[in-house]
């Protein structure tokens, strides 16, 4: 589900892809990121609270992330993948699923 794609002194950018219905594990942001959509997605995002919301993400957009404590992402759409890079600064500090420290299927 997640590849490390480029990575220096500054920098990670992670590749996820996702199958449609595929939610990933419960994970967290720990510094703020920005994430590139590779193609169209229609995404779930439900918080550490039990409330969910639904996004809809065209391809060449992109998007800043706050710092997120806790939350799970589901592909809702219809299509075979849905795609996003996301480039993070102080990359070393892992989110809690190990996203950011390693490639994880």
């Amino acid at each position: 589900m997640y590849k490390v794609i480029f990575e220096d002194a500054n920098f990670r950018v992670v590749e996820a892809n996702r199958q449609a219905g595929i939610k990933d594990k419960a994970h967290g942001h720990p510094v703020p990121s920005v994430v590139y959509y590779v193609n169209d997605c229609k995404s779930k995002l439900t918080g550490a609270d039990g409330k969910a919301r639904e996004t809809v993400n065209k391809a060449g957009t992109a998007n800043a992330v706050p710092i997120i404590a806790s939350h799970t992402a589901e592909n809702i759409g219809t299509t075979s993948r849905s795609s996003s890079r996301r480039s993070s600064a102080a990359k070393n500090i892992p989110a809690p699923h190990g996203a950011w420290s390693k490639a994880v299927s």
